[in-house]
């Protein structure tokens, strides 16, 4: 598994690159072949990406120097002193679990969801839409990282690790992929596809409130929210947005609308 300082540097390297390749797989079998692509829509995503990604990094980079100070501290944590490679999978678990009731949580929470929804206001789905998450809202994701890190006490190796799936799995669930039915179904068992999370961000509340899950769907499954992908066209969006979901300082303002 990942041991070495050079080794865990390589990851934001690894990231970079499977969001790469993750746009190029979407050109070549994208969904939606026969739209033009909608380059103020990709503007405002990558706006909004480049504005928060200093603020974004403090997810994995708080992750880390949590794991870094549960090293040295007196108190072990459950996973202190496992090897990295043992503690990869028990850490991936516990941390998705995690992200799939905070995510839901930001859809309950009036207050929450005045962030999230600049998310849910993209009028198009692809892996620009990974990027597409206000600046508070990396500050909500890192206080419970840090939390969970600091209680778990796990090697620095594997939560650069699980940090790196769950970023490529961000921009996985997002993109425009049209996969075949039986192996998206084949995998559906196990991960969110995008497929799935296109679901997920329907207009038709009962849809958007399904799917939370940020890379597994076991958690939507064991806790009721799971929904089958759907034959039909998905409206996504949100309904009241009009316009202002392609303007970049309105969805940075939009947390302080009414």
């Amino acid at each position: 598994m990942l041991i070495g300082g050079y080794k865990i540097a390589m990851l934001p390297l690894c990231v970079i690159a499977g969001f790469a390749a993750l746009l190029l797989v979407e050109e070549i079998m994208r969904r939606d072949r026969a739209s033009a692509p909608d380059w103020h829509r990709i503007s405002v995503n990558w706006g909004l990406g480049l504005t928060n990604w200093a603020l974004a990094a403090l997810v994995p980079a708080s992750s880390l120097l949590a794991a870094v100070w549960a090293g040295v501290r007196a108190e072990p944590g459950l996973l202190t002193g496992w090897p990295a490679a043992a503690a990869f999978l028990p850490l991936l678990l516990v941390r998705s679990l995690a992200a799939y009731w905070l995510h839901r949580w930001m859809h309950r929470s009036r207050w929450l969801w005045r962030i999230h929804r600049v998310h849910h206001a993209d009028t198009a789905i692809d892996c620009t839409t990974g990027l597409r998450n206000h600046p508070f809202e990396a500050l909500v994701v890192t206080l419970p990282t840090v939390a969970l890190v600091l209680a778990l006490g796990p090697p620095l190796a594997s939560v650069a690790a699980v940090e790196a799936v769950l970023l490529i799995a961000n921009f996985w669930q997002h993109a425009a992929i049209a996969l075949p039915a039986a192996p998206a179904r084949r995998l559906e068992w196990l991960v969110i596809t995008p497929r799935l999370h296109l679901l997920h961000h329907s207009q038709a509340k009962q849809d958007h409130d399904r799917n939370f899950g940020d890379l597994f769907s076991l958690w939507d499954r064991m806790f009721g929210t799971f929904a089958p992908p759907r034959a039909e066209a998905i409206t996504v969006g949100l309904a009241d947005e009009g316009q202002t979901a392609q303007s970049l300082p309105q969805q940075l303002a939009a947390p302080f609308r009414g």
